[in-house]
């Protein structure tokens, strides 16, 4: 799942944050929890950067 969620970022250029990669993994059929995906974020260290910034 973690190797998944870097890809996911990477192919947004490292700009969505944990709504947007949690929307993707349940459009793959990962039957996940919102606030897993943000611990698993935060356990490797993947942010998202505010659009603003980027």
């Amino acid at each position: 799942m973690v190797a998944e969620i870097g890809e996911i970022h990477a192919d947004h250029h490292g700009t969505c944050g944990v709504r947007r990669v949690h929307a993707e993994l349940r459009g793959f059929g990962h039957t996940v929890n919102r606030k897993r995906v943000e611990r698993l974020m935060r356990r490797d260290g993947i942010e998202g950067r505010p659009l603003w910034r980027a």
